[in-house]
């Protein structure tokens, strides 16, 4: 990085980690989007992802089933066979999705 504008950049350990966190979401995302175009929930009405609120359970265990199936290699690792990963993305994810209090 010889360009002066990034003179003042600094790089991690755990940039890696952030950039697999923000494909892995977007992946399990995406895959949600497919599955709520494809099926209807228990109510019998189709949903978008622009229909998900902090209440709605169903939709959080579909977002967090399309988590866990998400699988790729990242940089950092090979998001679907590295546990570490998964649960600490997994507790983001959590507080994500949890019902505020």
């Amino acid at each position: 990085m010889t360009n002066p504008r990034y003179k003042n950049l600094t790089y991690t350990r755990e940039h890696p980690f952030v950039y697999d966190t923000v494909w892995t979401i977007a992946l399990a995302l995406n895959r949600t989007n497919e599955i709520l175009k494809s099926s209807r929930v228990s109510d019998g009405r189709m949903r978008r992802l622009e229909d998900f609120t902090y209440d709605d359970k169903e939709m959080a265990n579909i977002m967090l089933d399309s988590l866990a199936n998400v699988s790729f290699f990242g940089v950092s690792v090979n998001i679907k066979t590295n546990l570490f990963f998964f649960f600490r993305l997994l507790k983001i994810c959590m507080c994500l999705f949890c019902v505020p209090k």
